[in-house]
């Protein structure tokens, strides 16, 4: 596009926190067709397959280009 640059739809990051995995890819699909990194890590205060946390945090509006980093319980640490 001369003179200017070209338009990027946008939409604002649903609060997916605590959700199950599918639950919350739901979501967000519904609310924007962004790309997105997931990644599990153990966690003993959130379920397995339930969403730990996203970024950017929720609420946020942005670009339907940028990337999401989701972050999903694979549960407590096993040990022994």
């Amino acid at each position: 596009m001369v003179g200017g640059s070209a338009h990027v739809a946008t939409g604002v990051i649903p609060d997916v926190i605590g959700m199950t995995e599918r639950d919350a890819f739901r979501s967000l699909s519904d609310a924007g067709r962004w790309p997105y990194v997931a990644r599990s890590v153990p966690s003993a205060t959130v379920p397995p397959d339930h969403i730990v946390t996203v970024s950017p945090k929720p609420g946020t509006e942005l670009p339907l280009n940028e990337i999401i980093d989701v972050v999903i319980s694979n549960g407590p640490v096993q040990t022994g």
